[in-house]
């Protein structure tokens, strides 16, 4: 992938599941697991020590680093709660904060975040802690709840920890950061890795379903995502041809319906004899054709078929149809048949004839051999100035003659 691209299927990633993807590309061990909004927004569990992370996102000019962010000590305040609560205390043995901050800009933490996060012992936090109240001084009306209950005497312990254990990062392009990540941790050929990160994305949304579907603390373990890695990284390394390749959008459906294609108008000439309305069958063909030119570019684009192995696949394809052609012109069980059933009948026997047809030694997908016989429906052949194959027995008088066909 390349260093300035970010896979559409990241983009509508809640920040729950952008950060707990991040720690599961992070954490390597596979006795850790990643819960979205148990103990926290995202949270790290390996045994009894959890990190506890609370996202926050820079909108405008605020910055949730700063020594009098609401955000920051309302954090700071929640996680003191945190360390006294006892269903957390029961099962905690070690419970660390950190603060994740999503900022498209620069930002500048202030003096505090900045104490809190280099403090790494007793003392350290100490400091910390009394330079943190005299900074704060007086605070504001939206302030004081806060630092009251941080700064609190009875609280200090538990504020001196949160201190020690405290930690904050700062994301500016967290997409491309997640897709970098990938990169460097997942170890997959190029001509792959793409394909597999927006499985892997797909898993992450599954996974996260129970918080993003019913409000319920979702688990993620990191044993089961290596397991999904390794399992989509093989199966696509014995074909390539496998990859996911998503259904155009309804904008690339429109566009392309627009263009009233060869492909499109042969299917209007047998669409009678056809099952479904003439809206579903071009519907489908449309988007089988689509995601068979997508794969094709996402293959060609790594190498990892050639130009005279595609030629080659087609010529077969043209073959198996002459073939289906020739059978369904000579039955005599079509010979009481209209012409838009004998041609319904060519269409949809060659692509069942098609189907174990193979790209390179490779299986082909159920839609890529579908979309390469609307791709040979369409390029027109220099030799008769009509398509290259077609379903109507006789579909090149449409094309060199072209007439309108049939709205009806």
């Amino acid at each position: 992938m390349g260093k300035t691209e970010v896979p559409g299927s990241l983009e509508g990633f809640s920040a729950q599941e952008k950060q707990a993807f991040y720690e599961l590309m992070r954490n390597t061990d596979d006795d850790v697991k990643v819960w979205i909004e148990k103990y926290d927004d995202v949270s790290v569990q390996k045994g009894t020590d959890i990190e506890c992370i609370q996202l926050k996102s820079a909108t405008g000019d605020n910055n949730p680093l700063t020594d009098r962010s609401v955000k920051l000590w309302k954090s700071l305040s929640n996680w003191v709660d945190k360390l006294q609560d006892p269903e957390i205390t029961s099962e905690v043995n070690t419970c660390k904060c950190r603060y994740s901050v999503s900022s498209p800009r620069v930002l500048s933490p202030g003096t505090i975040a900045t104490l809190f996060h280099t403090a790494s012992s007793e003392s350290d936090a100490e400091l910390a802690f009394q330079e943190a109240l005299s900074i704060i001084g007086d605070p504001s009306e939206s302030l004081d709840p806060y630092t009251s209950r941080f700064f609190l005497s009875e609280n200090k312990a538990y504020a001196i920890t949160v201190i020690r254990l405290f930690s904050y990062e700062i994301h500016h392009h967290f997409l491309s950061e997640i897709k970098d990540k990938f990169h460097e941790v997942s170890y997959l050929d190029a001509t792959i890795e793409e394909s597999v990160f927006k499985t892997m994305c797909g898993w992450i949304r599954c996974q996260a379903s129970p918080f993003t579907e019913y409000g319920k603390p979702a688990l993620l373990p990191r044993v089961e995502y290596r397991k999904e890695l390794t399992k989509e990284g093989r199966r696509l390394r014995d074909n390539p041809l496998s990859q996911a390749i998503p259904k155009p959008s309804d904008a690339e459906i429109h566009v392309e319906k627009s263009k009233q294609t060869n492909y499109l108008i042969q299917l209007q000439l047998i669409d009678k004899a056809l099952e479904g309305s003439r809206d579903d069958i071009a519907l489908d063909a449309i988007t089988e054709k689509l995601r068979s030119d997508c794969l094709i570019i996402t293959l060609a684009k790594y190498g990892t078929i050639s130009s005279e192995g595609l030629e080659a696949y087609q010529d077969e394809l043209v073959s198996e149809w002459k073939n289906e052609r020739q059978k369904s012109l000579l039955s005599s069980t079509y010979q009481a048949k209209s012409n838009e059933a004998i041609g319904a009948s060519i269409f949809l026997n060659t692509r069942t004839a098609v189907k174990t047809t193979r790209l390179e030694a490779f299986d082909t997908p159920w839609y890529f051999s579908c979309g390469q016989l609307h791709g040979l429906a369409d390029t027109v052949d220099d030799t008769f100035g009509a398509p290259r194959i077609g379903w109507h027995p006789n579909y090149r008088d449409f094309f060199t003659a072209t007439p309108t066909p049939d709205k009806d």
